[in-house]
């Protein structure tokens, strides 16, 4: 995982996270933004599923100083309202957004933008298809990610993206967790690159996290 940080660091790169619900996709984000902010940076962080109190409680259990992130939890927000809010932080390190499917229609195509206007990476999150659940060992492609649009309507645009990470993981860690017999391991969260322009990191990188549940962590390999 430090490949990929360091690759976007302080760059103007747009990065998807994909996974079906409840696959780990808002911890990973809180991760790579906690690991994107140096001393005296702040992480925007747009969260249009869960309150602003769920994401410090997050960060406590993840050990994440929440003084990092500056959060907007507002509902139904629009590519125009997330910018607004950017544009009045300062020292902003990352613009994290979970999760697109939330935003007003067709606001997500522009998230890139973002990226370019305040040269940072910016970060968002996606669900794909809950049909997908129906395959547990299914691991999610790039053609799953291009299904996006269709599978909500058309109401989901995604924006032109930098790098495409999948999560995957034969089990879902908040329903099936307690019954996951592993030897007393925590269950892995594959890291997949489906496709990528940045420089560093190829298409096919992978990289192993094992997954804590009693604090929310994401443990790496490298």
């Amino acid at each position: 995982m430090k490949k990929i940080i360091e690759s976007i660091r302080h760059k103007p790169v747009t990065v998807g996270l994909f996974s079906r619900p409840g696959f780990g996709k808002t911890t990973l984000l809180i991760k790579m933004a906690d690991m994107l902010t140096a001393k005296g940076e702040k992480a925007c962080i747009i969260s249009l599923e869960e309150g602003e109190m769920y994401i410090r409680k997050r960060c406590a259990m993840m050990n994440i100083d929440e003084n990092k992130f500056t959060i907007n939890d507002s509902v139904d927000q629009s590519f125009n309202d997330i910018r607004a809010f950017v544009s009045k932080q300062s020292n902003i390190s990352v613009i994290a957004i979970d999760y697109i499917q939330l935003m007003k229609s067709e606001s997500s195509s522009r998230i890139n933008e973002l990226a370019s206007e305040f040269n940072v990476p910016v970060i968002y999150c996606s669900q794909l298809s809950r049909e997908l659940s129906t395959h547990p060992l299914w691991r999610p492609t790039l053609q799953d990610v291009k299904n996006i649009s269709t599978t909500y309507g058309g109401c989901v645009i995604l924006p032109p993206t930098d790098l495409f990470i999948s999560l995957w993981r034969p089990i879902n860690i908040y329903h099936d967790y307690d019954d996951y017999d592993n030897g007393g391991l925590f269950p892995e969260m594959i890291i997949s690159i489906l496709r990528s322009t940045v420089s560093g990191i190829p298409e096919g990188y992978i990289v192993n996290a094992l997954f804590d549940k009693k604090t929310a962590s994401l443990m790496f390999e490298d």
